[in-house]
């Protein structure tokens, strides 16, 4: 595991070293809105492999995929829910825009997103943490629970203690809540 700390002055550099590790077929472990997550290059089956195994989840589990603009995500919704996607990105929220795909979610992270738009391709993620133990907060806390894995952690400080993205359903005609998490169903359509 190698952890190395982000700042505004060194992001070009980290962000440089991460997108290697990714191309390469590694993971990369960095600071989203929620917890750390955990980011692989979706083409890499084995990477879905080793997230399987710490998630202790199914082969067909799906991962969410982290975008970098509302485009990526609106374009792919039905109309009657755009402005809602507005209002809603970025943010604490997946949003399922077809069952058998992935949800989309678009943080507000400057280094995740330098990440996808270097790469020009979406990262699949997950949170940092194995599946019986709360999301990682920190750098140290992804250490502790990944120490054995050949992870880069990006460090960029601690992540505030919050509930995890809300997953809503935008497939039908009205918003539907699939996890509750960081907002509530009533906060979402108003």
């Amino acid at each position: 595991m190698i952890i190395l700390t982000v700042t505004a002055k060194n992001r070009p550099q980290t962000t440089k070293k991460a997108v290697n590790h990714l191309i390469v077929g590694g993971i990369v472990a960095a600071k989203a809105d929620t917890s750390y997550a955990l980011l692989v290059l979706p083409r890499f089956l084995e990477n879905h492999r080793i997230l399987n195994k710490i998630k202790n989840a199914r082969h067909n589990k799906k991962y969410s995929l982290f975008v970098a603009k509302k485009d990526d995500i609106i374009s792919k919704i039905p109309e009657q829910h755009h402005a809602l996607a507005h209002k809603l990105l970025p943010g604490q929220v997946t949003i399922v825009y077809d069952n058998k795909r992935p949800g989309l979610r678009m943080i507000d992270s400057e280094t995740i997103t330098s990440l996808i738009a270097a790469l020009k391709t979406p990262l699949t993620a997950t949170s940092a943490n194995p599946s019986d133990l709360t999301p990682a907060r920190s750098a140290q806390e992804v250490e502790t629970y990944f120490n054995h894995l050949p992870i880069l952690v990006l460090d960029e400080g601690e992540v505030p203690a919050q509930k995890s993205s809300t997953v809503i359903d935008l497939t039908g005609p009205k918003p539907k809540i699939l996890r509750r998490g960081a907002f509530s169903l009533s906060s979402l359509v108003k």
